[in-house]
Order: structure tokens, then C-alpha cells, then sequence
């Protein structure tokens, strides 16, 4: 794949390489730009990856500072009255 940068340049992509699925459900993804190996890791969100790990985080219970929250998103501001 070609690639042009916002400063003109141009950007030569290849995937070399995808990696076995791990246990907590990432994959390492390797590829070339330009003719360097680069290699990142991502999160496989097939059905194979799926089903490894749930990523998201829970509320702990017995924990005052964790707060459940059946919405997505975050929480950014807790405000007490």
C-alpha cells in the first residue's frame, strides 16, 4: 500500500506478518514501512478473539472509589451533593 503524509511523502506499507492469538486476546500484527520492520500489538476482536478475554474493566464491589456503570463511556466527574 502507498501512503502520501501530510508532508508529501511518500509512505511504502507491507504486511509482513500476523501473529498467533495469546491468552489475554491480542495479536502481534508485523509489517514493513519503507523497507523497516515494525511490528505493534492489537487486539483481536474476531469471533477467536472474542471469546478469549472480556477487556472490560469491573466495578469492584468492595471497593468505595469504583462506581458501576451500565452505560458505555467513561466516567469523568463525580460530583457529591
Amino acid at each position: 500500500m502507498q501512503y502520501k503524509n501530510i508532508a508529501g511523502r511518500d509512505r511504502y506499507i507491507k504486511l509482513s506478518a500476523i501473529g498467533n492469538i495469546q491468552d489475554d486476546g491480542m495479536r502481534r500484527v508485523f509489517f514493513d514501512v519503507n523497507g523497516l520492520q515494525n511490528s505493534f500489538d492489537v487486539l483481536d476482536r474476531t469471533e477467536s478473539g472474542a471469546n478469549l478475554v472480556d477487556k472490560r474493566e469491573k466495578a469492584d464491589p468492595t471497593n468505595e472509589g469504583h462506581i458501576a456503570c451500565s452505560m458505555k463511556g467513561l466516567v469523568v466527574d463525580v460530583l457529591k451533593a
